[in-house]
C-alpha cells in the first residue's frame, strides 16, 4: 500500500472516530438538559380510543387514553395520553383490552408543567436524545458537504 493509501486510510479512521465522538457528546447533552426524573403519579382510565395516527411514517393505528390524576394538589381529569401504536388494527385492539376503564397505572407529570405527561420517567427525554444522535452523522455529512463545495468554489476564483 502506498503512503497515501495509508494517509486516506488514517484520515478516515480518525473521521469516523470525530463522528462517534459527536454522536455521544450530543446524547449526553440532551439527556443532561431540564429535570432528571418526573414526578410519578398513579393515573385512572376513564376511556380508551383507537385512531389513526401517523409520525412521519407509514400510518398506525394509536390507541389514546382518556385518564385523570393529582398532581401538586390539582385535579386532572380527561387528559389524553398516546399508549401505544402498532402498523395493525388487531394488534392495537388487543392492547386496548389491557387498558379496561377504571385501571389504575403511573404516569409521569414535568416538575414544573403538571399537565405535561408520559409514560417514560423522564418525559420521552432519552428517546429524543437517541434520534437526534443518530442523525448526528447526516448532520456532519452536509457541514462537509458544504465546505468542500465553497472551497473548491473560492479555489476556481482565484
Amino acid at each position: 500500500m502506498s503512503s497515501r493509501h495509508w494517509r486516506l486510510l488514517i484520515l478516515s479512521g480518525l473521521g469516523g472516530l470525530g463522528v462517534l465522538v459527536a454522536m455521544i457528546a450530543v446524547f449526553l447533552t440532551l439527556t443532561s438538559i431540564g429535570h432528571d426524573e418526573w414526578t410519578a403519579v398513579d393515573a385512572k382510565v376513564l376511556r380508551t380510543e383507537i385512531k389513526s395516527y401517523r409520525s412521519g411514517g407509514p400510518p398506525e393505528w394509536a390507541l389514546f387514553v382518556n385518564l385523570s390524576y393529582t398532581a401538586a394538589g390539582k385535579r386532572y381529569d380527561d387528559s389524553v395520553l398516546r399508549v401505544y401504536s402498532h402498523e395493525e388494527w388487531d394488534a392495537t385492539k388487543a392492547e386496548q383490552r389491557k387498558w379496561p376503564p377504571g385501571r389504575i397505572f403511573a404516569i409521569y407529570h414535568h416538575p414544573d408543567r403538571h399537565s405535561e405527561t408520559s409514560l417514560a420517567r423522564d418525559g420521552g427525554r432519552e428517546a429524543t436524545a437517541v434520534v437526534v444522535a443518530l442523525f448526528t452523522p447526516l448532520a456532519i455529512f452536509f457541514c462537509t458537504l458544504i465546505v468542500i463545495v465553497v472551497r473548491r468554489r473560492s479555489r476556481r476564483r482565484v
